[in-house]
């Protein structure tokens, strides 16, 4: 930075001599008038317990919601999991939500789901949710779902990713086979064999499966899949409209399984880091709505997922070159607000300090937080966490910040730019955040 001269720095102290005390002291009294208001309404919040009275503001703010989505800006904090399970037991046992959505491969959750009731909590959560979430703090709340599963009212388990991350895949062919069996049996051998030699390539691990899935055999193998879905959704309808029975929705989710591995193997083979971000996050979309609109018509959904997936206005966020993807990408949260308007109720995570896991297993530090960033001005709460809603809040000069660009950490290291209301419609801070605890 160049040296100012003397002259120059004599101006500068004239002039602010010249402003009133009022001008001089505006962002100051900007920040303090933020905080005052932060202080009056945001709600702060207990990590664990199950006495939800801290919880009961929800009420108004979710009536006419069917789907709330829960992010993180990290999959790997402990104080997410922890506050994620008890909203979500909250959600389910006081507000009416039956269905948890997770960020997990969609055949696989569906499999957990149905054997709930009889297995294990670990061995639901291990058959269902991605590795990120096996942890100490999670496993609680499948334990809850489990139980949930003996009574009249369980909480559902579903998965709407298209990778099919997860250690129960092995009877996916035979599952897919079966639903085709009941209209064609040589169609099912063909079902059979596909599923098969898809399993035996994903196997063969990430650059192998990638340039298998970009030559003219990928592609083949992705239409395949694509006649598949076409044949079992038509025949589901078929069977809709003369009433007959459909197993238990299991032609309807043999047809979304074989769509999500086209979708899995277009966006391995997608030329483009764009087409490669939005085909999976499309996939995810078209995953929730089937819940929504198919599976689940008449239920209320919760999302578990990073805040990259659920936001409304993703590609409206400037990338940064140091994190994945580096280009704006379209993402899952947008078609759902696109389809689902008012009913969908989005809650981004972030915190201020602390450290975290990486999706490699490698604890890190989160950055310090910048002045007049998201966190900065949320740690001067003073809360262990704090839930501020952003959708009902009025629009004047201590709530400006949800409508002006303003910094947020992903991942609690980089800071992304984005105006807050247009993304979520609530901030869930935690002030020190600890890594997650992996189950051994």
């Amino acid at each position: 930075m160049p040296r100012r001269s003397l002259a120059g720095s004599l101006l500068i102290l004239a002039a602010l001599a010249a402003c009133s005390p009022s001008e001089v002291d505006l962002p100051a009294e900007k920040a303090d008038a933020q905080t005052a208001w932060l202080r009056t309404h945001a709600h702060r919040l207990a990590l664990e317990g199950e006495n939800f009275d801290d919880l009961d503001f929800l009420r108004p703010l979710l009536r006419g919601k069917r789907i709330v989505q829960l992010g993180e800006n990290t999959h790997g904090v402990r104080e997410y999991n922890r506050i994620k399970a008890r909203l979500v037991q909250y959600l389910h046992q006081e507000l009416g939500y039956e269905v948890l959505a997770m960020e997990s491969a969609f055949y696989q959750c569906y499999d957990a789901n149905l054997t709930a009731a009889e297995s294990s909590a670990l061995s639901t959560l291990r058959g269902c949710a991605m590795g990120v979430w096996h942890t100490q703090e999670v496993l609680p709340l499948f334990e809850y779902l489990r139980r949930t599963h003996q009574g009249e009212r369980p909480l559902l388990l579903a998965g709407i990713d298209v990778q099919p991350i997860g250690p129960n895949k092995a009877d996916r062919p035979s599952f897919l086979s079966r639903a085709v069996a009941r209209f064609d049996p040589d169609f099912a051998k063909e079902a059979f064999q596909l599923d098969s030699t898809f399993l035996e390539i994903y196997a063969r691990g990430s650059r192998e499966r990638r340039t298998y899935f970009r030559q003219e055999a990928g592609q083949r193998m992705a239409q395949s899949y694509d006649r598949l879905a076409d044949f079992l959704a038509e025949k589901a309808a078929g069977l809709r409209e003369s009433n007959a029975q459909l197993d238990g929705g299991s032609v309807l989710v043999a047809a979304r399984t074989a769509a999500s591995m086209s979708r899995y193997i277009r966006q391995q083979s997608a030329p483009t880091t764009r087409e490669y971000v939005e085909h999976r996050d499309q996939g995810m979309a078209e995953n929730l709505m089937f819940l929504l609109d198919e599976f689940y018509p008449d239920k209320k959904v919760i999302v578990w997922g990073h805040n990259f997936h659920i936001r409304h206005d993703n590609l409206k966020i400037a990338p940064d070159a140091s994190i994945f993807p580096d280009v704006a990408a379209r993402t899952m949260g947008s078609w759902i607000r696109q389809r689902y308007g008012a009913e969908v109720y989005t809650v981004g995570f972030y915190a201020h300090s602390g450290q975290a896991y990486d999706n490699g297993g490698e604890v890190y530090e989160f950055a310090p937080a910048e002045p007049g960033s998201l966190e900065a001005l949320l740690h001067e709460i003073g809360a262990e966490a704090v839930f501020v809603d952003l959708s009902q809040s009025p629009r004047k000069a201590e709530t400006a910040w949800m409508d002006e660009p303003l910094s947020a950490r992903y991942n609690g290291t980089t800071a992304l730019e984005m105006i807050l209301r247009s993304q979520y419609d609530a901030i869930l801070f935690i002030d020190q955040a600890t890594p997650r605890l992996m189950i051994q």
